[in-house]
């Protein structure tokens, strides 16, 4: 993006892990200034934390919504949005984050054991690992992992796609294995679920359907749903300014509000027409999702809150998510009645608050005849399990809004056999094709002769290959 972005996600990276922490070192070496000093398991969790939040809500989000149609660029970033120009180097942020922020200290964490809450701290690193390594995957393909930040290979292997997310799954299978047995603590360094493991667990098993999705697993993307996310309260959200003292670490915010790139990003105009518009209906008014992102620029919009400000949490692994993980493997499995009964139930979710805390719109219940032949969801007269899945589609397109999910499901769907009138059909920014992965790391490529050299934005990633 002409590094704007970049460079304010850098710096709130920066910032935040001074700020985070401070208080780590405020008492060490007081006896012997030159003797180095011994991070804690859960001080090396904090910074996981960071770099986790940072590479999900920053620079990637930001791409991904102006590659969906979710936003538009402006001013600095113009030139991803009018023709899809990305930048290698901005990607060099990104790897650091993964490899030397979540990925080098999580595999400390499993290796130190010396914490009374090791085994809950193993689990939680897992997750977080799991997490942000599939996320890499999903925008680039191909990455080192079996080898990555192993002191013995100065050029690591990149492993398939599809390893990566196979191990990930065994990663997560171990995580829950060590919270279930872990009788655990609280601790602040966790800044998700102060180290509460069931609310851990069911965050490892939404993040397990979300990966299964992607797998074309659907089976085990509906009995991983069924374990997962259970509640708001259980959402895995970071919060800007939970205290209030008017400062904004969002990335977003940081971008939206800063003085020369006040207008770098607004909503789509695609977004705007497709969901405030077209998705309304008898029994739906997106007004309440329209007041909390915003009718042209992502402002406050919420009685001083919305998208991408102080205040406002920014979901990673949420209860919508799970919902819609729940609802598309329940349909994909045959099950009508449980596919529709997890959508009301995110639907009520609109309704009531639970989500923003505006609601100005409607969200009412869909019953079955909406999805039959001239039903309110089906005036085209598909069948009756397919207008059911379009929704279900459209609503995880309007729900992911500002999310690397938003990135993945449309890519998703275009190569998973799903009916291409079953889609959302986003229109692109120019000529006739819309992106498929993010580019390498250019430093990865310089140096690592083992790296992709793939320089085509419209290549898909090997599990969106037919």
């Amino acid at each position: 993006m002409k590094n704007i972005i970049k460079n304010i996600g850098l710096s709130l990276l920066a910032g935040a892990s001074i700020a985070s922490c401070t208080s780590i070192v405020d008492d060490v070496n007081k006896e012997d200034p030159n003797k180095l000093a011994k991070v804690s398991e859960r001080n090396l969790l904090q910074g996981v934390v960071i770099a986790d939040i940072a590479f999900h809500s920053g620079l990637n989000s930001m791409v991904s919504a102006i590659y969906t149609g979710q936003a538009k660029g402006l001013d600095r970033p113009f030139d991803i949005y009018q023709d899809y120009g990305f930048d290698v180097s901005d990607m060099t942020s990104n790897w650091n984050t993964v490899y030397q922020g979540v990925i080098k200290n999580t595999r400390e964490i499993v290796k130190l054991k010396e914490s009374d809450n090791a085994t809950q701290l193993d689990g939680i690193a897992r997750i977080l690992e799991a997490h942000t390594i599939t996320s890499l995957s999903s925008l680039v393909g191909d990455v080192p992992y079996s080898e990555a930040v192993d002191k013995g290979k100065v050029h690591p292997k990149f492993d398939k796609q599809a390893d990566v997310y196979a191990a990930a799954q065994k990663l997560l299978d171990e995580a829950i294995k060590n919270l279930t047995d872990e009788s655990g603590g609280t601790f602040v360094e966790d800044e998700f679920f102060a180290g509460n493991a069931a609310k851990w667990i069911a965050t490892a098993n939404t993040l397990k359907a979300r990966l299964y999705l992607q797998t074309k697993e659907y089976t085990k993307a509906l009995e991983a749903s069924k374990k997962g996310i259970n509640s708001a309260e259980g959402t895995m959200t970071h919060t800007p300014d939970p205290k209030g003292a008017g400062t904004d670490d969002s990335m977003w915010g940081v971008t939206l509000n800063n003085s020369t790139a006040r207008s770098a990003i607004q909503v789509g105009d695609f977004f705007k027409s497709f969901v405030y518009t077209k998705r309304n209906n008898a029994k739906t008014d997106e007004a309440t999702r329209k007041s909390h992102i915003g009718s042209s620029s992502i402002s406050r919009s919420s009685g001083g809150k919305g998208f991408g400000y102080a205040g406002t949490p920014y979901d990673l692994i949420s209860f919508q998510e799970n919902l819609l993980n729940w609802a598309e493997a329940a349909l994909r499995a045959g099950d009508f009645a449980t596919a529709l009964e997890k959508l009301n139930i995110h639907r009520a979710n609109l309704e009531n608050k639970v989500y923003f805390p505006v609601n100005s719109g409607k969200y009412n219940a869909y019953v079955e005849a909406d999805f039959e032949n001239g039903g309110i969801e089906n005036t085209d007269n598909i069948a009756k399990n397919d207008a059911l899945m379009r929704e279900i589609i459209e609503e995880r397109y309007a729900t992911f809004f500002g999310h690397i999910l938003a990135f993945t499901d449309a890519r998703r769907y275009r190569h998973d056999g799903t009916a291409a009138n079953l889609q959302v059909k986003i229109t692109p920014n120019t000529g006739t094709k819309l992106p498929e992965r993010y580019l390498y790391s250019g430093r990865e490529v310089d140096n690592n002769p083992n790296a992709p050299k793939i320089n085509d934005v419209f290549l898909p990633t090997p599990l969106n290959t037919k």
